[in-house]
């Protein structure tokens, strides 16, 4: 495959905001979108302290791999193979490619989870995988091998269409790592509450001027995902909080972008993931629990959004200047776009 796949992460400042759930249930539908050309779709489980994806996919893993290795082991077996032989990390430095050789992903990946869809897990099978994740100093690893980071990336792009990153939440090297090196889209999930939607503006900003500060010539485009959104009670509540993430967010993007154009309404009014207390009991796929996409549905919400992020370059990019599709086969557009919601003035 010439054309290089995208690197999206999905964050949250805090937990509980259904960001795993999404980041399994976009990648499904991804997945079943690409499938048809020819193209796969990969997640990659960064939530090394609580790793959950495999869950969601455990009957698409034969039980003798449930416990097989994953990001951790991969790192790790990098770093062995620099400290031992510094001339390796020398050859990757100078040609990107040689990782592949250096240390094949393909033992660190469980292929076909669902059709089309592989997992790089994180499998929490005992205390050696505990005591890994506490030894693994990232921020030492990135310092000595930041060309090794690059070269991960980019092997995942020749590979797959997209690449999706469940991140960890807060602040730290992890979550650093996921949200201003890997990917080339953010998606910030957040709960509509203050404490999100500071720590979303917080990490937004700081993403974005990480990467203006680099090397990384790509574009970091952000997109705030409300989840777990109650529509059906309320309904005052949630119209003024989901007003209060535009106009903060509209603000932070055109500072960091530069964009005095930037308008969010549409996207704040038509891009949310709703509340489903069906969904709030297991890990389930909506694929596989709807039959069809209905108005107003979780199914429909993950649609939609999954089609937003395949296709546009920013999240206030109005569907007629999408780019011409290159990377997805389009996924079936539904509703037109929701007018905007007269303001109370």
């Amino acid at each position: 495959m010439n054309q290089r796949g995208a690197v999206v992460t999905f964050y949250s400042y805090k937990g509980g905001v259904g960001r795993t759930l999404a980041v399994a249930n976009i990648g499904s539908i991804l997945a079943d979108s690409v499938r048809p050309s020819g193209g796969r779709v990969l997640l990659v489980d960064f939530d090394l302290e609580a790793p959950g994806l495999n869950v969601f996919f455990a009957e698409g893993i034969p039980p003798a791999q449930r416990n097989g290795p994953g990001v951790v082991e991969y790192f790790g077996g990098l770093a062995n193979r620099f400290a031992s032989a510094p001339a390796r990390y020398a050859e990757v430095l100078e040609n990107r490619p040689a990782i592949d050789t250096l240390l094949s992903l393909d033992s660190f990946i469980q292929a076909d989870v669902l059709p089309g869809l592989d997992l790089m897990p994180s499998n929490p099978g005992g205390s050696e995988y505990r005591r890994r994740v506490a030894e693994f100093d990232w921020s030492m690893f990135w310092l000595k091998y930041p060309a090794a980071i690059h070269a991960f990336r980019e092997s995942l792009e020749r590979r797959y269409r997209f690449v999706l990153i469940d991140s960890r939440t807060g602040y730290g090297d992890v979550s650093g790592l996921c949200s201003a090196i890997l990917p080339e889209k953010l998606v910030i999930v957040v709960s509509l509450n203050r404490q999100n939607l500071e720590g979303a503006i917080d990490i937004a900003r700081r993403s974005v001027r990480f990467r203006e500060k680099s090397d990384d010539i790509r574009p970091l485009a952000i997109y705030p995902l409300a989840g777990r959104v109650d529509t059906e009670s309320e309904v005052k509540e949630h119209e003024n909080w989901l007003r209060q993430f535009e106009e903060a967010f509209e603000v932070c993007f055109r500072e960091i972008y530069g964009d005095p154009e930037c308008r969010l309404e549409n996207y704040f009014d038509n891009y949310f993931i709703p509340y489903s207390r069906y969904y709030s009991y297991g890990e389930k796929l909506v694929r596989l629990h709807e039959e069809s996409s209905r108005p107003g549905s979780i199914r429909r919400a993950y649609e939609d959004f999954s089609r937003l992020l395949a296709r546009s370059e920013y999240p206030w990019q109005p569907e007629s200047e999408w780019p011409p599709e290159q990377r997805v086969l389009p996924i079936t557009a539904h509703a037109q776009v929701i007018p905007p919601t007269p303001r109370q003035e």
